[in-house]
């Protein structure tokens, strides 16, 4: 019974974090489209990002995810793509069961941990992964001092954007 509410627990955390994630409209770096310096630059690249970027917009994670996976093969390097398949992963734990919500709640920490460390200044990223970092249970990898760590470097991010 105690892992059930643990659980439970869990998936509501990961909700709360994903759900922040995606509602701050106005704040820096908050335009997810995708970027002309996306390194995805062939055809069938850009189809397999335009495809996730429209799959994920109508709530179709799977395919979305799938679709990002894809771009990530042919440009394994760019950080904005990782993040945008992290959030697919975690739009996956949000709707799924408890199981899928634990499966799911590592592989959105691995991406965003991945698309913070390609590009230290991807600004959604960072915010992203220090919102996962400050919710989700130790067990699911989050950790509030890393967080707060992070959080440093994510206000001086937001300074240099106010100050352009």
């Amino acid at each position: 019974m105690r892992f059930i509410k643990t659980a439970a627990f869990a998936c509501l955390s990961l909700q709360f974090a994903l759900f922040a994630a995606d509602s701050r409209a106005g704040e820096p770096g908050t335009d997810l489209s995708p970027s002309p310096t996306t390194a995805a630059d062939s055809r069938a690249d850009q189809a397999a990002l335009d495809a996730g970027v429209r799959a994920y917009e109508t709530g179709n994670y799977k395919s979305a995810a799938a679709s990002f996976r894809e771009a990530i093969k042919a440009a394994p390097q760019d950080s904005s793509l990782h993040h945008w398949l992290g959030k697919c992963y975690g739009r996956i734990a949000e709707n799924g069961n408890w199981f899928t919500a634990l499966s799911h709640a590592g592989k959105t920490l691995k991406q965003f941990r991945k698309a913070v460390d390609l590009d230290a200044d991807n600004y959604e990223a960072l915010r992203d992964l220090v919102d996962y970092l400050e919710t989700a249970p130790a067990f699911m990898g989050g950790d509030r001092q890393e967080a707060e760590h992070l959080r440093q470097r994510l206000e001086a991010l937001r300074y240099a954007y106010e100050a352009d």
